[in-house]
């Protein structure tokens, strides 16, 4: 019995652990992009004019 609800213990933080390792993984990403394309739209912005 105990050892059924280490073993749920270690799963609910397994889940949660790669939940949030995902979603800091998306925010990385979705931040670059922004700050590629802000650079990005800049270097055009400069050179069109």
């Amino acid at each position: 019995m105990r050892n059924d609800a280490i073993l749920l213990l270690v799963h609910v933080v397994y889940a949660v652990l790669v939940s949030a390792a995902i979603f800091g993984l998306c925010v990385l990403v979705k931040s670059l992009c922004r700050k590629f394309l802000r650079k990005w739209e800049n270097k055009n912005f400069l050179n069109n004019s």
